[in-house]
């Protein structure tokens, strides 16, 4: 979930891509949302915190679920020239997600709900 800030922060997607298969719509709307930012000069900082996570072993030791619950710090959307031009409440969401295993960690899909604060 560290991913998470640091691609919205930097840009880089590199890590994100490698990581993300075609079938994972939170994966491209994370991606569509970066290069929006980033096209427009924009970088947005902020945190999350993993509040509890749960894993299965779906079968064959190649497939996984995960089950987080993670806090989404508030945070700042800053320009180039430094100049905070937006910003994000944050928030507790509960996150499952479906990996496979092979060779690295591929993230199939990934459901994101907002969670009543705890």
């Amino acid at each position: 979930m560290s991913l998470y800030p640091y691609v919205l922060a930097s840009g880089d997607l590199a890590e994100w891509n490698s990581m993300s298969a075609e079938t994972c719509d939170f994966c491209a709307n994370t991606r569509s949302e970066v290069e929006r930012l980033h096209g427009a000069g924009i970088r947005s900082l902020g945190a999350i915190e993993v509040l509890s996570a749960t894993g299965k072993d779906l079968g064959a030791n190649n497939w996984y679920a995960a089950d987080l619950t993670v806090r989404i710090a508030p945070s700042s959307d800053i320009d180039a020239n430094g100049a905070v031009v937006g910003s994000n409440d944050g928030g507790t969401y509960d996150l499952n997600f479906a990996m496979t295993w092979a060779e690295r960690w591929i993230i199939d899909s990934a459901g994101i709900v907002e969670s009543p604060e705890s």
